[in-house]
């Protein structure tokens, strides 16, 4: 698993912890409704809801990070020796000249070609094989 698929797994459940806490805090506003009753709906939102706010705000983060962690990870990188990185186009994956590793030895995913290297590229692990 490689190191985005790992933080965007993190920044998931971070997001549930706080949706959690969120569910935690509103539980006693929640539980004193009776007492609410007397008063009017607004009066109960008017508790409510700055309760729970903050938690719901900061996982609804938590999520969007995490989609923007899994889909920045899904593009891999190569660093040349000079610095200067570039994502892989489809020019650069040409079929090998004898396919002999269809699969990555290590997590088994499916492994491209670079034929400007003529080396078999893990998407997955982000490294050659």
């Amino acid at each position: 698993m490689n190191g985005s698929k790992t933080l965007g797994y993190v920044f998931s459940m971070l997001g549930i912890v706080f949706l959690i806490v969120a569910t935690i805090v509103g539980l006693p506003v929640l539980s004193s409704i009776n007492f609410l009753r007397q008063f009017s709906p607004e009066t109960f939102l008017s508790l409510f809801i700055p309760a729970i706010l903050p938690y719901v705000i900061i996982a609804s983060l938590m999520f969007v990070i995490a989609a923007v962690v899994f889909f920045s990870g899904r593009t891999p990188r190569i660093v040349h020796a000079k610095g200067s990185s570039y994502s892989h186009s489809l020019s650069n994956q040409v079929s090998p000249p004898h396919p002999q590793v269809s699969s990555c030895p290590s997590c088994g995913e499916p492994v491209i070609f670079i034929a400007q290297y003529q080396r078999w590229y893990c998407p997955q692990e982000e490294e050659y094989v």
